[in-house]
């Protein structure tokens, strides 16, 4: 988080985190087979892609995958077993 102090990004973190907790209680209709990410964390990320102006589905996936690391982990994004990088997007 360029030009913020580490004191603010944490604080920013700790808020991220506590959106992630309050859409954990959200109950996920999908069924288990297949499911690449929680639904808090598709929520969580949803929510920064309509901030940052997405108006669709498929803007909301660039936004989000434009979204750095440390707000992706936060926002409890998961890890590609491949490549080890946190990851926005199926």
């Amino acid at each position: 988080m360029a030009g913020v102090s580490s004191e603010a990004a944490e604080v920013g973190l700790a808020a991220v985190a506590e959106l992630y907790a309050l859409f954990a209680q959200v109950v996920d209709p999908r069924r288990p087979r297949g499911i690449r990410h929680h639904v808090a964390a598709v929520l969580t990320l949803m929510v920064f892609a309509v901030l940052a102006g997405a108006r669709n589905f498929r803007e909301a996936g660039d936004r989000a995958a434009d979204l750095p690391p440390l707000l992706l982990q936060a926002a409890g994004a998961r890890c590609d077993p491949r490549t080890g990088e946190l990851v926005a997007r199926a």
